[in-house]
Parts: structure tokens; C-alpha cells; sequence
């Protein structure tokens, strides 16, 4: 649950939220920041990672993935959220991994890219944090590919890394009827 509180309590407006997560986080860098005298290079690293953590946590309360605004990669926390991730889009590709992956790692930033490229709604599940799922949707090893359409399974693959071609190929099984812009540029 985020705390509002350092904001000035929550806002129904985007802009507010986002003006006040700067200037905040602004605040903050001024607040924490050790003068490079006193700091090892080390710390340097930590302060600029927990600022970066920061700044995207209270982005994503407030609804922004990123600041340029392109389609990314939606972390999902259980099948709650995945049911509702699959009933909100007509198209979804969603990704079973799991936290100690280094494959799973590898795939993010290129289905991060086939989001972009594409449009169509990816999200990223781990299901040892709901075990049930792990038996609904047969996973037995990751990453697990996943592609549904109309809330159904369509295809899924489970061979590890692919690479950005190949996740664009698998877009392509969704049935004709559905419209999806599977053209990268």
C-alpha cells in the first residue's frame, strides 16, 4: 500500500500526483544525499537505486508506465489480477516466471520492447507466489509464454528465452476475427 501522506494525501488528478512525485522526489535526493566527500562510490549506487525505486513506485500508484507513456509489461500479483488482466484486454500475452530465472530476467526487456512495438497488453506473473495457478495453467518450467484471446488460451510456449521474433510469431496465432497489430517497425 502506498503512503500518500509524504504527497499531501491522495489526488484524483494525474498531473497533481505526478507534480507532486517530482517535486518529492526532489526533495528527497536533497534530503538523503551525502556529499561525495563522505560517500563511497558504493553508496552513490545505493542513494541513485533507491531513488529510481522510489520514483517508480509512486509513478505506478499514480498509473504512469513511465515517463513517455509507451505500453509496458503489467506485474501481476496473483489470479485475481491476472483474471482481471485478461477480461480488461482482448488480446494478452501474459509470461509465468519465476524471481530466481536468469531466462525470466532475459525476457523482460524484450517483451517490453514486443509491448511496444506491438500494443498488445503483456503481463508478468510469478506463480510460486500463488501455487494454485501453477496447476490451472499446467506450468512446468519457465518462462511460460501464454497467449489469450477473448479470456481463452491460444497458444503458449515454454522454451526458455525467445527472442523478439519469435514472441511476435506467436502473436500471430490469435484467431482473424480479433484485431491485433502484430507489425513491428
Amino acid at each position: 500500500m502506498i503512503d500518500w501522506e509524504p504527497f499531501g494525501g491522495a489526488t484524483g488528478c494525474r498531473g497533481s500526483v505526478l507534480e507532486s512525485v517530482h517535486s518529492n522526489s526532489v526533495d528527497w535526493k536533497t534530503r538523503h544525499h551525502r556529499s561525495p566527500d563522505s560517500s563511497s562510490v558504493g553508496d552513490s549506487i545505493e542513494y541513485e537505486s533507491r531513488y529510481r525505486r522510489q520514483r517508480y513506485r509512486f509513478q505506478r500508484a499514480a498509473g504512469i508506465d513511465g515517463m513517455d507513456g509507451a505500453p509496458r509489461p503489467t506485474r501481476l500479483a496473483d489470479g485475481d489480477e491476472l483474471a482481471t488482466f485478461r477480461e480488461r484486454n482482448e488480446v494478452a500475452l501474459v509470461e509465468f516466471y519465476t524471481s530466481g530465472c536468469g531466462k525470466c530476467q532475459a525476457m523482460e526487456p524484450v517483451l517490453g520492447n514486443v509491448a511496444r512495438e506491438t500494443e498488445v497488453p503483456i503481463g508478468l506473473l510469478n506463480p510460486g507466489d500463488d501455487i494454485e495457478l501453477v496447476e490451472r495453467f499446467d506450468i512446468n518450467s519457465v518462462p511460460t509464454l501464454i497467449l489469450f484471446a477473448d479470456g481463452a488460451e491460444v497458444t503458449r510456449r515454454a522454451d526458455g528465452f525467445l527472442g523478439a521474433d519469435d514472441v511476435v510469431a506467436m502473436l500471430g496465432a490469435v484467431p482473424s476475427d480479433i484485431d491485433v497489430d502484430v507489425d513491428c517497425q
